[in-house]
């Protein structure tokens, strides 16, 4: 064991007192970033996708793969429709199915091209949505439609999350499902 500049080594591993991340905004991406995001006070990891970072203790994400046939966009429920490979596969959501409702896992936060790997977020916000035909505060329940989320309850009533943000590009959701 040896102590050096404020770090303690031992048996191969780094110790260190604390480390502090500066406010300075968010660094270009590079997959395995911890950066401090001073705008939601937490830090932040840069995915293997541009497209996602997650807010450390604010968000769950799922990473998952689709092979529905058809891309699935960002801010669309899905549910777990079995595996591929060693990840969760992935299919649009619908109340109008029992089975599809009671597994719903998230809401996508990024688009996801068919037999392409990337997150769903099963707490937490998604953003960069269209969310101009509701009101902040409004509640989002699983629709009938498959991968819609509305205002009122579809034939399984699953409340999905609530709007944050109502906006026509940079709206924002709290995804937060209850499974009854």
């Amino acid at each position: 064991m040896s102590w050096n500049s404020n770090i303690l080594t031992m048996a191969g591993r780094i110790i260190v007192e604390c480390v502090r991340f500066a406010a300075n905004g968010t660094p270009d991406y590079a997959q395995g970033n911890v950066y401090w995001d001073d705008d939601d006070k937490t830090l932040a990891l840069q995915t293997d996708s541009s497209e996602v970072t997650l807010q450390i203790g604010q968000e769950v994400q799922v990473r998952v793969v689709n092979v529905s046939g058809a891309q699935i966009n960002n801010g669309q429920p899905v549910y777990i429709s079995g595996q591929s490979g060693s990840r969760a596969k992935i299919d649009l959501a619908t109340a109008a199915a029992d089975n599809d409702a009671s597994h719903m896992v998230g809401v996508v936060t990024h688009d996801i091209d068919n037999n392409e790997t990337g997150y769903v977020t099963a707490f937490g916000l998604v953003r960069g949505l269209d969310t101009s035909s509701y009101t902040a505060g409004n509640v989002l329940y699983l629709q009938d439609a498959a991968g819609t989320l509305g205002t009122s309850a579809g034939t399984v009533n699953r409340e999905s999350g609530i709007v944050i943000i109502s906006h026509a590009t940079n709206g924002v959701i709290l995804v937060n499902i209850h499974h009854a």
